[in-house]
């Protein structure tokens, strides 16, 4: 993005921030303010995925982060003979979904992520992501 950009979307978010200080929120409907803040959330979220790619770990070709992260799975808790009293220790593996968009769309689309299924707790969802039939 050009700086001139960057300055009007910082310009953006100060002049909003100095409007609702000074009151200019008063003069808002309840729709309006939830409508804005749904607007302001996604930006965030944009923001953040913006920051996120930026990260080292995100210039890796996507083949090798599935390397890693295969080998992560295979060596997390869930993974471990001993814990299968608990009925929910196949999933701390999956909590890898929920580092980010990037990790998540190659565990989610990645069959070998879903071959094994280890989970009592969504075997339809392993099925399907494993490219196997159902």
């Amino acid at each position: 993005m050009p700086n001139s950009q960057n300055i009007s979307v910082q310009h953006l978010v100060d002049e909003l921030v100095g409007t609702l200080k000074s009151g200019g929120h008063k003069y808002l409907t309840e729709a309006e303010i939830v409508k804005m803040e749904r607007k302001l959330q996604k930006s965030i979220s944009i923001l953040r995925g913006t920051r996120n790619s930026l990260q080292k770990i995100h210039q890796l070709p996507p083949e090798i982060l599935t390397t890693i992260l295969l080998d992560v799975q295979q060596t997390m808790p869930s993974f471990i003979p001993e814990r299968e009293e608990d009925p929910f220790f196949h999933s701390e593996w999956m909590s890898l979904l929920h580092v980010c968009r990037h990790w998540r769309g190659i565990i989610a689309t990645c069959p070998m992520f879903w071959t094994r299924v280890d989970s009592g707790l969504m075997p339809a969802k392993f099925l399907q992501r494993s490219s196997l039939p159902t």
